[in-house]
């Protein structure tokens, strides 16, 4: 990459029998200078414990699916109370959900998108996320979402969208 070093380093998957190994080479190029942080994607609260108990760094970051559809309560709580940051992908739930009522209502209510409200929702909870666009008219969109909050109550009707819409395959089934 030509580059001195990278800012953050992530497994993208946790590998049967083989995510310590590779957590230990992530621990060694940050030891090296080669990236300031790392982290994961896709880990599980099992394969999370494993890392925190094997490994000698604890991961900054936890990138996982998630939407208001999606929540992931179990290991958001988990991440939290290890300080581990999780950055959702797929926030907008592939535009699959743009016409829910809930979500219309909150869009119109805040007069944005539909997008725009998942994205914000996403941030109000502490998280980071991660749309995905290549339309320059959407990713301007989709960073539009920081002159508005949501009040409690569009945020509990949101916390109620929760269904486990899942469009990538479940870390969990990982042994």
């Amino acid at each position: 990459m030509n580059l001195e070093y990278v800012d953050l380093y992530l497994i993208h998957w946790p590998e049967k029998e083989s995510h310590i190994d590779i957590w230990r080479a992530l621990e060694r190029i940050k030891t090296e200078g080669r990236c300031r942080s790392i982290g994961v994607s896709n880990f599980a609260q099992k394969h999370l414990q494993e890392l925190l108990t094997k490994g000698n760094e604890r991961p900054v970051v936890n990138q996982i699916e998630m939407s208001p559809f999606l929540q992931q309560q179990t290991i958001s709580s988990f991440c939290r109370k290890e300080n581990i940051h999780l950055t959702g992908y797929c926030p907008l739930a592939r535009g699959k959900r743009f016409n829910d009522p809930v979500l219309c209502q909150v869009a119109e209510e805040t007069n944005k998108t539909a997008a725009q409200v998942m994205i914000r929702w996403a941030l109000q909870s502490g998280h980071t996320v991660i749309p995905k666009s290549v339309r320059p008219e959407r990713i301007e969109e989709n960073a539009n979402v920081f002159d508005f909050n949501l009040n409690d109550e569009q945020m509990k009707l949101l916390d109620g969208l929760e269904e486990g819409l899942r469009f990538c395959p479940d870390p969990l089934e990982i042994p």
